[in-house]
């Protein structure tokens, strides 16, 4: 009797926590609420994206909740995926390619954490490198990190926990192009006008 007391406790831990990997893609209806596609697009300037390998990289969160998870996110996909989303909302001609555009972006996701605090949204914190090319010169060239720590995230699903990573990841890696990513830019193509 002693020990069913501990296989129910532990039962109840890996109902609520699961005991899989999820999978993180990029989900356009995550962002949709905080992207602005109703502006006016720039239309003489083409923005190219280059493509990257497919990197998979699985994670455990930080801590002991949901320790019996794993995320996995395909690095590549996500972040080009996402920034070309980003960049469609100023831009009319966006596209991944290895061409030639007026603006070249070679974009990384470096890394990745997460974990769940108690009664709380994961904690999410993305590293993304950007090297930022006009008409071959290098204009910008830097690390931005982000966590949903410093962010008010609304989600709209879930009743696992790995169910309520995915919408957080896809808009904390939005915000990070948003706030943190977009100032630079704009700095740096004015400064090489």
């Amino acid at each position: 009797m002693k020990y069913f007391k501990y296989v129910i406790a532990l039962s109840i831990m890996f109902l609520f926590t699961g005991c899989f990997t999820t999978n993180v893609n990029f989900q356009q209806s995550f962002v949709d609420g905080v992207s602005q596609h109703n502006l006016k697009k720039v239309e003489n300037t083409k923005i190219v994206i280059e493509p990257k390998a497919d990197n998979f990289v699985i994670k455990r969160p930080n801590g002991y909740i949901g320790s019996a998870t794993k995320i996995n996110v395909n690095m590549a996909s996500i972040n080009n995926l996402t920034l070309e989303y980003f960049f469609k909302q100023y831009f009319k001609n966006v596209e991944i390619s290895n061409k030639i555009g007026d603006i070249n972006i070679s974009s990384d996701l470096i890394n990745y954490q997460y974990r769940y605090p108690l009664q709380s949204l994961p904690i999410i914190s993305v590293k993304v490198k950007f090297i930022v090319k006009k008409q071959n010169k290098e204009i910008l060239n830097k690390i931005y990190e982000i966590s949903s720590e410093d962010s008010i995230i609304f989600i709209s699903k879930g009743i696992f926990v790995t169910d309520f990573i995915e919408e957080p990841f896809n808009k904390i890696l939005f915000e990070l192009y948003e706030t943190k990513f977009k100032p630079d830019l704009l700095k740096a193509l004015k400064e090489n006008m």
